[in-house]
Formats: C-alpha cells, structure tokens, sequence
C-alpha cells in the first residue's frame, strides 16, 4: 500500500492542521505525515513500523520535529535500526 502511495507521487511533507485524535494527540501546528506516524503510534512501534518509517524518508519524508516527543522509552524501540534514530534525532 505504502509502495502505491508513493508511486502516486503522494506528496510526503505535506502538512495539515486537520488532524486530530483525542485520545492520543491533538496538533497545535502543522503537522507532516512522519509526525503524525510517531505520535498516534507511539505504543505500537515495531519493526514493520520502522521499515515503513525507513521507505519514507527513502522516498524523501522529512523527519524534521518527529524526535521532539521521543522519550526514553521510545528511543529504546530504535534498536536495530539506529541508522534511522540517527536521522530522527539530527533531522532539522
């Protein structure tokens, strides 16, 4: 699905300010689609979660303000794939 997506040139940095769920999450700003990911699937993070992650910014996602809400606990997630902590946490 996700490979779909991208062959249909979905723009990946869009950002919205219409995203909004209550139990989770409710934007204050702009918001991009990798922000999004990280902050509704926080408890959910496995390694299918991280290769989607990964074909994303791949494909070009900027990952700019995903780490600001990262504890502890989910840096821990990263492993295995620290490459892609790496990029997070130094992303703009």
């Amino acid at each position: 699905m996700v490979r779909l997506l991208l062959k249909s040139g979905l723009d990946l940095n869009e950002k919205t300010r219409h995203t909004v769920d209550l139990l989770h999450w409710v934007p204050s700003e702009e918001t991009t689609p990798l922000q999004i990911m990280f902050r509704l699937h926080r408890h959910d993070w496995s390694s299918n979660f991280f290769e989607v992650v990964q074909m994303l910014v791949d494909s070009g996602a900027d990952l700019s303000g995903v780490a600001d809400r990262i504890d502890a606990y989910g840096v821990a997630k990263f492993e295995g794939y620290e490459s892609l902590w790496e990029l997070t946490r130094t992303a703009g």
